[in-house]
């Protein structure tokens, strides 16, 4: 008597497993080249890794809704069809790590852009040195950056991070003597910035946006 061996069924699971391996594979080593380009490039660039992990971050999180929304519908189906019970547990795989890489995506936007500004705000110690002495030695404040370097205060302003703008000094501005801004490279629809005033002044809220104290700098956001 003959036995027939059944032949083996074909898991349909696989390929959607080969899909969630794959991905989670790219997303961390997208991850991971990002932040070793922040710790070695960061001393020299602002702006272009925080856009090009706000672009993934950005990506990530529509991915990541649109798998979370399709979970809905494959859950229905899966009363009713064995196919789609099978796909389910994979489709819930892929949208926990859609999920999960958008909220390191966040996190990495954060910390970039927590670790730019306190740099910049660093970085401009000289300059706002240079322009408190000048004031204390003349009684007044220079008319321009330009002023400092011409009366031996500073050897050269110093250049911002890639991407942003120079500084922009103005005489008697928001109730200060002077004031320092820097405008960012990612200000999206608003009108972001980078400020410092030497009274300290910042408020809490300015013009329907908020300031929030990076040392003794503010950035506002709009």
């Amino acid at each position: 008597m003959h036995q027939h061996l059944a032949a083996p069924s074909r898991d349909s699971r696989g390929p959607m497993w080969k899909w969630v391996g794959v991905l989670t594979s790219v997303n961390a080593l997208s991850l991971l080249a990002t932040w070793a380009e922040v710790s070695l490039v960061w001393p020299k660039i602002l702006g272009y890794p925080l856009m090009l992990v706000n672009c993934a971050a950005v990506a990530l999180l529509l991915a990541a809704i649109l798998s979370i929304l399709g979970v809905l519908p494959m859950m229905a189906c899966s009363l009713f069809s064995p196919g789609a019970r099978k796909l389910l547990g994979p489709f819930l795989a892929l949208a926990a790590t859609l999920t999960f890489t958008s909220f390191l995506a966040q996190l990495g936007c954060r910390f970039i852009w927590d670790r730019g500004f306190s740099e910049l705000a660093r970085n401009s110690s000289p300059l706002v040195s240079a322009i408190r002495k000048f004031e204390t030695d003349r009684g007044r404040p220079p008319a321009d950056l330009e002023a400092l370097v011409a009366e031996g205060y500073i050897a050269a302003v110093p250049a911002t991070p890639c991407g942003c703008s120079d500084y922009r000094y103005n005489v008697k501005s928001r109730g200060n003597p002077w004031t320092l801004t820097v405008t960012p490279p990612f200000r999206g629809i608003g009108s972001d910035r980078f400020d410092y005033w030497p009274h300290q002044d910042y408020p809490e809220r300015d013009l329907g946006g908020r300031y929030e104290r990076i040392g003794d700098w503010a950035y506002y956001h709009e």
